[in-house]
């Protein structure tokens, strides 16, 4: 309890402590509370599993990669498909992001990376994703993606510890 006494020209401020917890207090736990926040919402989650493959003209790198993230009320787990031209500094364009359930068992969430010819990539990913981006055409690229059931899942091309 916060109590103001005023005597004459001058003034003064009491401060009264009830039940053992002070208005310090609280504003020190809501910093420290608000700093974690901040410092969680900036996670950029883990890599847990990725796989590159080259066109067969060699003119296209086709990648994938699993992130994790976790914390209180913030897990999730995402699969992102990306194509880029080779000798180009151009960034990586994603063609495919899947909203994953788990990434374990490990590879459980990876993708395969097939390329029919020079100008169709072919992308198998596990029916237990579900699709948030699909992308069918890039440049002069095909691109065409379908879930694989989970009795034809293979294992993932390489991990990332």
């Amino acid at each position: 309890m916060i109590g103001i006494a005023i005597h004459g020209e001058e003034s003064r401020v009491q401060t009264t402590e009830t039940g053992g917890f002070s208005f310090r207090r609280a504003l020190w736990c809501l910093i420290v509370l608000s700093s974690l926040c901040v410092t969680g919402c900036r996670n950029d989650g883990t890599i847990v599993w990725s796989a590159e493959v080259h066109s067969p003209d060699r003119r296209w790198l086709a990648s994938a990669a699993t992130k994790q993230w976790g914390g209180p009320g913030g897990a999730y787990v995402s699969t992102s498909v990306y194509l880029r031209p080779i000798g180009s500094n151009q960034r990586a364009f994603e063609l495919l992001g899947l909203a994953d359930p788990t990434a374990y068992p490990i590879g459980i969430t990876s993708v395969k990376l097939t390329w029919i010819t020079p100008t169709h990539l072919d992308i198998d990913y596990s029916d237990r994703s579900t699709v948030d981006l699909q992308v069918v055409k890039f440049q002069d690229i095909e691109i065409t993606a379908q879930a694989r059931s989970r009795d034809s899942a293979s294992p993932p091309s390489h991990r990332i510890p």
